[in-house]
């Protein structure tokens, strides 16, 4: 993908064509607010960089930066645990004198959890104000789809690290070939990590029915998880963007919608209900997040580079 980027991030990123920056930086506008010097950078595709986040902070005369993940890479996955640290060994190598500190990638998962309540209750027209789903607001027969990111497994990777290269042209291939890979803690944190969330969310949300529905690269896949509660009884079902979905962005707004849409031309006698990315709504808790992240990191919970 290391192409698509440099491409994206020559292009002009906007308030409107990229919502997703715009709701990144309302996140950290939050945390500034909180009193910590904060500067956005980008992974990949759009700018400022990491390195530029870097510069900046450094220009203003810190010699100590932690570095936090966003919600939607704070749970371990390849992301979280490769690419990002790459990209800070090669940063700490240009500046020896810098102190820095990677805050340990993993979601706390009371927070997040809390987050999905809100999202299930507002997109079920309830207070979003709950500790718990709101039952009388959800129709007896209701399920809810955790919509997630899949990632590929560790081993995967290092046993086709060459045609790994393939990936940018044959992105649908791979997440095809991928899906049904063996997984566990340690090839797939993430998948892990979402299970662990999936059992929270049911404990919270009991007893309306959960299942987590992969974008790609995992099994089971939306539909599959959709057909899960429907042979669970369920008649009305709420589909909620998960970890990395909670702002907006071409996922968010054009293939998780696209999905759905393919659903309820197939099955037009079931309820759908999807619940919009709407980072106000649960800012509280992405928030209190980060700082949670950025906390643990002073403390001494980091990841070595």
């Amino acid at each position: 993908m290391e192409h698509l980027s440099e491409e994206s991030r020559k292009l002009t990123h906007t308030h409107e064509n990229d919502p997703h920056g715009a709701d990144t930086e309302k996140l950290a506008s939050v945390i500034r607010a909180a009193g910590y010097d904060v500067e956005v950078g980008y992974l990949d595709f759009s700018l400022p960089t990491i390195a530029d986040a870097v510069v900046a902070l450094t220009a203003r005369g810190h010699k100590k930066l932690v570095f936090a993940c966003a919600p939607g890479l704070m749970m371990r996955s390849s992301h979280s645990l490769l690419d990002v640290p790459e990209v800070l060994r090669e940063i700490k190598e240009k500046n020896p004198g810098l102190e820095m500190l990677y805050a340990m990638p993993g979601m706390p998962f009371e927070l997040i959890a809390r987050a999905f309540v809100k999202k299930v209750n507002a997109a079920s027209g309830a207070p979003s104000d709950k500790e718990q789903v709101n039952l009388k607001a959800i129709h007896p027969g209701t399920g809810v789809v955790l919509i997630a990111h899949g990632d590929v497994p560790h081993d995967f990777i290092v046993r086709n690290a060459g045609v790994m290269a393939d990936a940018e042209t044959h992105a649908h291939r791979w997440s095809e070939m991928v899906k049904d890979w063996p997984r566990s803690e340690e090839n797939d944190p993430n998948y892990y990590d979402t299970i662990v969330l999936k059992v929270k969310l049911r404990e919270m949300f009991w007893p309306v029915t959960v299942e987590v529905g992969y974008l790609e690269f995992a099994s089971p896949d939306i539909d599959e998880a959709f057909g899960k509660l429907l042979a669970a009884g369920a008649r009305k079902i709420v589909f909620c963007g998960g970890t990395g979905f909670f702002d907006r962005s071409s996922h968010t707004l054009i293939d998780i919608p696209e999905a759905i849409e393919k659903l309820k031309a197939r099955h037009p006698d079931i309820e759908m209900v999807y619940a919009y990315p709407d980072v106000d709504l649960v800012m509280s808790e992405l928030a209190r997040a980060v700082v949670f992240k950025i906390e643990q990191a002073i403390n001494g919970q980091v990841l070595p580079l």
